[in-house]
């Protein structure tokens, strides 16, 4: 049995033990083979330039300070958005969700993947580059509001993450 405090795999926050994967970016990885099953046609990856993108998508590049390009996307409408841990960044993951919507074209999917709050160190508290979780019920109910026809959340995975993908009507 190896022992916690020399395994290179793991790493120590708050007395918890968590995957060194968890700190190197690039999370739009677990789960490109499931955002590639909706995410047909064209599209956008908002923050991909950071640390890789959605294959097939534009990156859209994101200043994690300011929203700016997450809310001045290029030549809209798509037939899909894909965002990979960004909206914790945000001012206003509300403003930008809403302004998501409106460069969608009809049918088109809303594809998020999103930090679980169940991991201490993406807590905004915790974490000075987050300035909020969005929680599913949270992200649902906005979904709803801005009429998606479709929409569902899936569990947290390996990458302490959780999915949203919804359809517009």
């Amino acid at each position: 049995m190896t022992n916690k405090l020399s395994d290179p795999r793991l790493y120590l926050y708050k007395e918890k033990y968590y995957p060194q994967y968890l700190k190197w970016g690039g999370a739009y990885k677990y789960i490109e083979h499931t955002a590639r099953q909706y995410c047909k046609g064209r599209g956008v990856d908002i923050g991909g330039a950071l640390a890789g993108h959605l294959y097939g998508a534009r990156p859209v590049n994101l200043n994690m300070n300011d929203s700016y390009h997450a809310l001045n996307l290029p030549d809209p409408p798509y037939d899909y958005i894909f965002s990979s841990h960004t909206l914790e960044h945000l001012q206003s993951w509300v403003n930008a969700i809403t302004y998501w919507t409106h460069c969608l074209s009809a049918r088109g999917v809303l594809f998020l993947y999103l930090p679980s709050e169940k991991m201490e160190y993406w807590k905004p508290e915790n974490n000075t580059k987050h300035r909020y979780l969005p929680q599913p019920d949270e992200i649902c109910a906005l979904l709803h509001k801005l009429k998606y026809s479709w929409i569902t959340i899936t569990g947290i995975d390996l990458y302490w993450s959780f999915s949203v993908v919804a359809i517009k009507q």
